[in-house]
């Protein structure tokens, strides 16, 4: 209850920068559920920021970090590196110019600027990145971090109908599954495979066995949807691409997993936190 309390103050408390392709100039607003303001910047400000930003030794030692510390690195050029460490030291200053909390990019189009590692990095860190300007998805993303502690998969839903078993699928799940001071998932990397070039995205291993919570706010309809589930195994990247992080879930007492559908890019966490969710709405 006191979690509750606390998230519910924490995000009235915080700020979220939402960048767009399809802003010319700053615009603000304020979700009216939550109450926290949202300030929106043109997409060419992260563009041009990016362009500005040169690679420092600290960048380095972060690349090299980052790519010592995985499991296996497939088809990326050392260029992906310096660039996934340029667009993450650009996402921060970019927080810190605006006194944001939380940061949403209109992101699938930035060329080499994609900003997936720096996502990953930031939301193990409990400071909520959200892909593609999706407003839900990144309120979602902060709610979550204030009541469960915890980053959290923003993703695609897919489902499995012969097996009954939810499948997720995106490109920036943090590598810190149990909190930021909890250890590091198994990670491989490999490209981000909509678009050229081939910028670099962690393929996250989710713990078989593991419980886990389907979980995604809708302010407009006031409504939290919350599921519990066991995580079955993340499956092995197809050779045609796809996703970089694909994890397999089977939920409790649900005869049809196509019933858990709530919209695009629900989130997905590691531990069980239905409770939490309930309890807070």
């Amino acid at each position: 209850g006191l979690r509750a309390v606390h998230a519910k103050t924490r995000l009235a408390q915080s700020r979220l920068l939402r960048v767009s392709g399809r802003l010319t100039q700053e615009a603000d607003d304020r979700d009216a559920l939550l109450g926290l303001p949202i300030h929106g910047i043109p997409a060419a400000h992260f563009n041009d920021l990016f362009d500005a930003t040169p690679v420092t030794p600290e960048m380095e030692r972060l690349a090299r970090t980052v790519r010592r510390a995985a499991r296996g690195v497939t088809d990326l050029e050392p260029k992906a590196f310096l660039d996934g460490v340029r667009a993450h030291a650009t996402v921060n200053a970019l927080l810190e110019r605006h006194g944001a909390d939380a940061i949403t990019i209109e992101c699938l189009f930035l060329k080499h600027r994609k900003p997936c590692l720096s996502f990953a990095l930031n939301n193990g860190a409990l400071v909520p990145c959200g892909c593609e300007n999706d407003l839900n998805a990144s309120l979602s993303l902060m709610l979550g971090a204030a009541l469960f502690g915890r980053g959290g998969f923003q993703h695609n839903p897919e489902f499995d109908t012969e097996r009954n078993r939810y499948f997720a699928s995106h490109c920036t799940c943090t590598t810190r599954l149990h909190g930021p001071r909890g250890p590091d998932a198994v990670y491989d990397l490999r490209p981000f495979f909509h678009q050229l070039p081939k910028s670099l995205a962690l393929d996250v291993q989710w713990p078989a066995g593991e419980r886990a919570t389907l979980f995604k706010l809708q302010t407009a309809k006031r409504t939290i949807d919350a599921w519990r589930g066991t995580v079955v195994d993340s499956p092995a990247c197809p050779p045609t691409g796809g996703c970089a992080t694909r994890v397999l879930v089977e939920f409790d007492g649900v005869a049809d997993v196509c019933s858990v559908y709530s919209g695009p890019h629900p989130i997905l966490y590691c531990g069980d936190f239905a409770k939490h969710a309930k309890v807070f709405a």
